[in-house]
């Protein structure tokens, strides 16, 4: 039998392929047992990187489903990260069990990064996927660049974890189920977060609130955390709204969302003391300024039955987090080349509280002002909603972070 097989893998290439894909793959996941894959992955050993890829292909070769993948994952949260002693950035996938579900989250640990320095952690919540596309945030949307630029000049160090969905469901109009595929090409599910106040409907089983404020808990034992930060874009920014409100007093430092909004129905206030940064586009078509559904892919959510977007009120963002930290006073506006820009200040000592933008720039549309752009960067549907924002006109990743990083030196001289 043993020569049947030896004769068949060598007539059959893609059997040889599968066969020593699984070797690797297992020779990978032995050795990782035993060694920490971050560390591994940083070191450079030959089963570190090498054998996460060599493990991803042994994976697909075998037709192993993702879970199995997350199965095997270093948990997150459980002791310090390692350092990273190399020349460029380096992203960590991790995993952690939720509600009974295996999730995993992306670490992206900056060239040079020490556990024991001074750290900011930036969480990164995108928006409802279609078709679940891998990397936004920290890829395209440039979160990983920023880590490292910020860690290159700045006295601290700055770590981004983006937090992955959990959530796919299959596409409906008016309700009603529609087949998976048609005419044989498949229709792509929506991935999206699961709670409460979100575009999508809440599913049973888990609460994406209580999954994210466990991941930044966990991270206070990763690093010398000085700075807690969600940053979310869409959907991703009405969960970090929610999060920020429900964690106990002090766990989150500042909220930023781009192109996104909060519910009229929802009763959640900010935590005082909790910063807030805000940007939405003038002619954004899925989130309008003016609130409820757009004519894009807002509309399609309430033809499949997601009718929280009915309530979206993107103002009303700035308004509850200025209510929060006690600002009474109207905001201070200024006109911009692409964005017109309002700030909140509790007294004239203090850098802004709560901070506003609305990129004026004609067309921009649902998406991320400063994001990459060509090739590769977008789908057909992302497409569809708009123009982008050249970094060069509006980088929202360094906006936001000067405004977390001004009030964080405001605050050591307090």
């Amino acid at each position: 039998m043993v020569e049947t097989q030896e004769v068949s893998s060598v007539s059959n290439p893609i059997r040889a392929v599968k066969d020593a894909g699984a070797a690797l793959y297992n020779a990978a996941y032995d050795h990782i047992s035993n060694t920490s894959a971050a560390q591994l992955a940083l070191e450079g050993v030959a089963l570190g990187a090498g054998g996460l890829a060599v493990a991803r292909v042994g994976r697909s070769l075998l037709a192993k489903d993702a879970a199995k993948l997350t199965d095997q994952l270093p948990e997150f949260g459980i002791s310090m990260l390692p350092a990273n002693r190399s020349a460029a950035g380096v992203n960590l996938r991790l995993g952690m069990t939720d509600s009974g579900i295996q999730r995993a989250v992306t670490v992206h640990l900056p060239p040079g990064f020490d556990p024991n320095k001074s750290t900011s952690m930036y969480y990164l919540l995108d928006g409802v996927q279609v078709g679940k596309p891998a990397g936004n945030m920290s890829g395209i949307n440039g979160w990983g660049a920023t880590a490292d630029a910020f860690s290159a000049k700045a006295t601290g160090q700055m770590v981004t974890v983006s937090v992955e969905q959990a959530v796919e469901s299959a596409p409906k109009i008016y309700g009603i189920p529609i087949p998976g595929s048609i005419f044989g090409k498949p229709i792509p599910k929506l991935s999206s977060w699961n709670f409460d106040h979100g575009f999508l409907n809440k599913q049973s089983g888990f609460n994406d609130v209580d999954f994210v404020s466990r991941v930044v808990d966990r991270s206070q034992r990763t690093a010398r955390v000085e700075g807690n930060y969600l940053v979310g874009f869409s959907d991703g920014g009405l969960l970090a709204h929610d999060v920020a409100a429900t964690m106990r007093t002090g766990s989150i430092d500042g909220v930023a969302t781009v192109a996104s909004t909060m519910l009229k129905d929802s009763k959640l206030m900010p935590q005082p003391g909790v910063r807030g940064i805000f940007i939405n586009m003038k002619d954004d078509p899925t989130v309008p300024l003016a609130g409820g559904a757009g004519p894009k892919l807002s509309k399609y959510l309430v033809l499949a039955g997601h009718k929280n977007i009915l309530q979206s009120s993107p103002r009303l963002q700035e308004l509850r987090y200025a209510e929060a930290n006690g600002i009474k006073t109207a905001p201070a506006a200024a006109d911009g080349v692409v964005a017109q820009a309002r700030e909140y200040f509790l007294s004239p000592a203090d850098t802004a509280k709560v901070k506003a933008f609305t990129i004026t720039k004609p067309g921009a549309g649902h998406t991320w002002p400063g994001r990459a752009a060509g090739d590769g960067t977008s789908t057909s549907f992302t497409k569809t909603n708009g123009g982008i924002v050249s970094k060069e006109e509006f980088s929202a990743n360094d906006v936001i972070v000067r405004f977390f990083e001004e009030g964080k030196k405001i605050q050591r001289r307090l």
